[in-house]
């Protein structure tokens, strides 16, 4: 098991995992719930990956920065970072508004009375849903191996100083 504080996206993002591969049908409401909070716990991970990646002991520290072309990488990366980022928000919002489509609006005043009518909107396709937050979860991952990847290429690179 990794420490949270070295790789803080490792237990949501599995979490999260696991939520995507539970069944909804007939717990529609229940599942974008779960799924939405999985995607505010990697949201607040990213967060926290993200700040901790421009401390002196973060992720690119050991970046070579006298090299352009891992100066170039590694702003890249960081970009990618904030675009992440807005990625995941804008999923959770979609996902909570999912699940809204199967919120009841509860009786006013009596039991007997019918409940107030709700406004129309488009049923949400879960199984869509379910491949997009997927999909994202693939752009997360492919973001971290491209910074271990500049981390270890940038660590590993013989200059040429002779020996």
């Amino acid at each position: 098991m990794r420490d949270d504080r070295i790789d803080p996206l490792s237990a949501p993002v599995n979490d999260l995992q696991q939520v995507l591969t539970q069944g909804f049908p007939g717990r529609e409401r229940d599942w974008a719930e779960r799924v939405a909070a999985g995607l505010g716990a990697v949201e607040a991970a990213l967060r926290q990956h993200a700040g901790q990646s421009e401390t002196p002991d973060g992720v690119f520290a050991a970046v070579d920065l006298q090299r352009p072309t891992f100066l170039r990488q590694m702003n890249g990366l960081r970009l990618g970072l904030t675009d992440l980022l807005r990625e995941v928000r804008d999923l959770s919002e979609r996902v909570r508004q999912a699940g809204r489509a199967f919120t009841t609006a509860a009786p006013r005043g009596h039991l007997d009375q019918l409940p107030a009518p709700v406004a129309r909107a488009a049923v949400p396709h879960f199984g869509e849903l379910r491949a997009e937050v997927e999909d994202f979860l693939g752009r997360l991952r492919q973001h971290r191996e491209e910074e271990t990847r500049l981390v270890l290429e940038s660590v590993t690179t013989d200059i040429g100083a002779g020996d």
